[in-house]
């Protein structure tokens, strides 16, 4: 079981986590597009909560 978000509303898969950065806030995965099988990178940027 992993921890990656769901990106199949918007055509993708998480293949697996590439890299991350705490400090600058964002998470790079490895995706695959469900229609047409291609590989790409989603970058997804994490911003400070509130109250924290």
């Amino acid at each position: 079981m992993n921890n990656y978000p769901n990106f199949s509303s918007d055509g993708y898969q998480i293949i697996r986590e590439l890299g991350h950065n705490n400090i600058g806030g964002r998470v790079t995965y490895l995706a695959e597009n469900i229609q047409t099988q291609k590989k790409v990178v989603i970058k997804q940027f994490q911003f400070a909560k509130l109250g924290a």
